[in-house]
Formats: C-alpha cells, structure tokens, sequence
C-alpha cells in the first residue's frame, strides 16, 4: 500500500474487504501498539446477501 507523503508500507488483513468491494475512505490511525489503517468500503446491494438464522434471538442490551 502507498499513502501520500508517507511512502509504501506493508500491510496485512486485505483478505477481509471483499474482492467487488470499492474503497470509499481510509484513514491512518497511531496507537502505542502500532499503526493501523481503517478502511471504509462500499459494497453494493445485489453482491450483500444474509443467510437469516432461521430461530428466534434475543438481545440484551443490560438496560435497567
């Protein structure tokens, strides 16, 4: 990956954005660990498809 004024870098975790996903935004992000990059995708409606669970789910989200 190159980023501008930064030069060229390595970069793990680019398996995760689908291949049809366009790139919509990225943003350099410093932590005492290390430097991470937060990339924002777009992934049009008709490649989106969820499998539905198929039972009931509940969710708690611990409100009193």
């Amino acid at each position: 990956m190159r980023i501008q004024k930064l030069g060229s870098f390595r970069v793990l975790g680019l398996h995760q954005i689908p291949d049809k996903a366009g790139i919509a935004n990225a943003v350099l992000v410093g932590r005492p660990c290390g430097y991470y990059l937060h990339v924002t995708c777009y992934l049009a409606k008709e490649n989106f498809c969820r499998e539905p669970i198929g039972e009931k789910v509940g969710v708690d989200l611990g409100i009193d």
